[in-house]
Parts: C-alpha cells; structure tokens; sequence
C-alpha cells in the first residue's frame, strides 16, 4: 500500500499530537504524538498515547479557532481529502473529525463554542445515507453543546455526478453545485442508513 497524504493535527497552539496516513488502496493508520524534551516520537494507539486529544482533536484547529474568535463564517467536510479540496480553492477556515465519518464527538462539537458561538457554520456532506448520518451527528451534537440551529448550514452536492465535495472541487468549486440539506432530510437520510444509530442524536426542536 502507498501512502498517498499525510495529515497532521495539533494542539491549540499548534503542536502535533495526531497524524493520520492515507493509503491507497484506500485505509488509513493513526499515530500518536509523544515528546521526550524536545523531541517528537509517533507511537501507534492514540486512545493510549494522546487520551487528552484523542476525543477533542480537530484538523486545523489553531485556524478554526481564529476564525470562530472573530465570529467568522467556518466549514466542516466529511474528511481530510475534502478539507483540503476547499481549502486549496477557497482559503476559509475549514475542518473535520479524525475519527472519521460519524465518531464526531460531543468534545469536538464544544470547540465551536469559542467565541461565544457566534461563527456560522456550514457542514458540507456527501450525497449518500452515510453522509446524511455523519452530518446529522454533527449538527445535532453541534446543537446539544449550544450552538443556535439557525446558525448551521448543511450543503450537499447537487449533481449525481458528484457524491462529495473533492468531485465538486475537480470541476470547480462554486455554492451553486451545492443545495441545501434541511435538518429533517438529514435526520431521514441518517435513519435509512441506521435507525437505531440516528436515533442517539434526536432531540427535541430537530424534528
């Protein structure tokens, strides 16, 4: 297997405490940053070397804070390839979950709270039920941590040709080959792809 992208995350002050390698064919392996002094070992298991960030680390982060500090507009993919997809094309604050689709967490989530909340935020998600799921994770646990719904947006790719948003971005990115994803077509994507998973995110005021 070739590795084929490398992707670092970091603490708020930008120093590495996950990387995550792509390979193709297409797996990933995780590694844990671990520091005797002043130098930097990668150690398999992050659950076990990184127990502080493994459930709160999130890509770009030191960027994203900035941006939710001053209350700008930030974005959320479905993974690291989309990510950089936007950001290549757009230079805005964007973001996603190491874990990957669907184990966005409730410690993630409160991150988007900096600021006092007051960023929008506009969750990209692929066209199939397992990007309904992922997304409706993420809002409802975005939500669940006091972000105000009126201040999420979720986009999927209008074309059929385009199952994410990295198929977008190869014919050129623009917020016209996106449509809206109302909570509730989300939460009903999210139950085709597993009823009894959806449910752990219903809550009152999202159905």
């Amino acid at each position: 297997m070739s590795i084929v992208a490398d992707y670092l995350y970091t603490d708020h002050h930008g120093r590495p405490v996950i990387r995550k390698i792509r390979r193709e064919p297409k797996g990933f392996r995780m590694y844990a940053a671990r520091y005797k002094g002043d130098r930097l070992y990668w150690k398999t298991g992050v659950q076990r070397w990184q127990p502080e960030w493994a459930e709160k680390a999130l890509f770009n982060l030191p960027v994203l804070l900035a941006a939710l500090q001053a209350g700008e507009p930030v974005y959320m993919t479905e993974g690291e390839r989309d990510a950089e997809a936007f950001s290549s094309l757009q230079k805005l604050p964007v973001t996603t979950n190491w874990q990957g689709a669907g184990k966005f967490t409730r410690e993630q989530a409160e991150w988007f709270l900096w600021g006092g909340g007051r960023s929008d935020i506009t969750i990209f998600l692929d066209r199939d039920d397992a990007g309904h799921f992922a997304a409706w994770q993420r809002y409802s646990l975005l939500v669940g941590v006091g972000v105000a719904p009126s201040r999420i947006t979720m986009l999927r790719p209008r074309a059929t040709r385009h199952k994410d948003l990295t198929d977008v971005a190869l014919d050129g990115l623009s917020r016209s080959a996106f449509r809206p994803v109302s909570p509730r077509r989300a939460r009903l994507g999210a139950e085709r792809y597993g009823a009894e998973r959806a449910a752990r995110y219903t809550f009152a005021g999202t159905a």
